[in-house]
């Protein structure tokens, strides 16, 4: 994975057209860190990762090479929020992110019956995991 967070980073930098010096100002990270990162010697641990991430406008399960999209979710005003959904993302799949999102422009009656509906689905073989 180390060759594919070094291929990213780079290839974020080059998309934001960010030397390694801004990129070192904009995150509180040393010169020396975001060398070893570009050069593959190190991979940046999670607070790195989060820096990075959000000062290359990237999403961080992207950076670290997950086959999601490139795009931050949300913007940066709701962090706690957009780490949430990516996590939902990286761990259930975008159908999951798609579906919570539609949920909440329900209804109390609507969230009912969306729910009755996917009880009633998890009850039939043919619509469960594994089969």
């Amino acid at each position: 994975m180390s060759d594919t967070f070094k291929s990213r980073l780079i290839q974020a930098m080059e998309l934001r057209q960010i030397k390694a010096a801004e990129l070192a100002k904009r995150t509180g990270l040393s010169k020396a860190q975001i060398s070893q990162y570009t050069n593959g010697i190190y991979e940046a641990k999670q607070a790195a990762l989060y820096k990075l991430a959000v000062a290359l406008d990237v999403s961080e399960a992207w950076l670290m090479g997950y086959d999601v999209p490139m795009e931050r979710l949300i913007s940066q005003k709701n962090a706690e929020q957009t780490t949430l959904i990516e996590l939902m993302q990286l761990h259930f799949g975008s159908d999951a992110v798609e579906l919570v999102s539609a949920f909440s422009q329900l209804n109390d009656q609507g969230k009912e019956k969306a729910l009755d509906t996917i009880s009633d689905l998890l009850q039939i073989p043919k619509y469960q995991k594994g089969e």
